[in-house]
């Protein structure tokens, strides 16, 4: 009987020293697991340079960006020397490029395209006078435009009778345009020296804006100081 109680008292103590046992190490796996994961937040938070961050996704930003192009050659002298090589050094803006153009083909004639001028009324207003030239049945006809420069900068209309409008004589102009305020005119002519050579020209006061000369499969143009020589396809 004594025997019994005893592995009876042993077997209680057992099972109560197992228990023990294993609530000890569940409890000392949860801190293991929970000091892990609080050593993980605390990396991500502190071992991330955001600033370093940043400036690897603006570089890779700037490698995704496409290089500007450049344009070469595109001042006068060098696009000169391109085209007509035997000129270089000796001509170095496009006025006096066209002037010996018009020089070394005498017999050129300048067809205007049109003349505009630009000047003030007796109110300080802007106004534009602009002569269109066009052909019809054989002959040049000039048309006479007069705009008023609103203040938002479009243009607004001035109506101008038939017989005013079409082929003016020097006084009717006078009637419309105030010659002696003029600050600017602009003009635009062409000139055809053989079937496969042709030059177009506009100016501002004299000076040349733009020019295109086609000269047989030969295209050499300038736009304000931009240009261009290229072969035709």
């Amino acid at each position: 009987m004594l025997n019994k109680k005893k592995a009876t008292i042993l077997a209680i103590i057992s099972v109560v020293l197992l228990a023990g046992w294993t609530t000890v190490h569940f409890l000392t796996d949860s801190e293991k697991s929970s000091a892990v994961k609080s050593s993980n937040a605390n990396s991500s938070d502190d071992d991330v340079d955001h600033d370093a961050t940043a400036a690897v996704t603006d570089d890779v930003s700037e490698q995704d960006l496409p290089e500007k192009s450049v344009a070469t050659g595109s001042t006068f002298p060098e696009t000169l020397k391109r085209c007509f090589p035997e000129l270089a050094g000796k001509i170095n803006t496009p006025k006096a490029f066209v002037e010996n153009w018009k020089s070394e083909n005498p017999k050129l004639h300048e067809d205007l395209d049109f003349i505009h001028y630009f000047f003030k009324d007796k109110q300080g207003k802007e106004v534009r006078g602009q002569i269109e030239y066009m052909e019809a049945n054989g002959r040049t006809i000039r048309e006479l435009k007069i705009f008023r420069v609103l203040d938002d900068g479009l243009p607004d209309p001035v109506d101008i009778s038939e017989d005013d409008k079409f082929n003016p004589s020097n006084t009717t102009l006078s009637k419309y345009i105030d010659f002696n305020s003029v600050f600017e005119t602009q003009k635009k002519w062409s000139a055809k020296i053989t079937d496969t050579t042709h030059i177009e020209v506009e100016e501002s006061n004299s000076e040349i804006t733009e020019f295109q000369l086609f000269h047989d499969e030969l295209i050499f143009r300038c736009h304000e100081g931009d240009c261009e020589c290229k072969i035709k396809d």
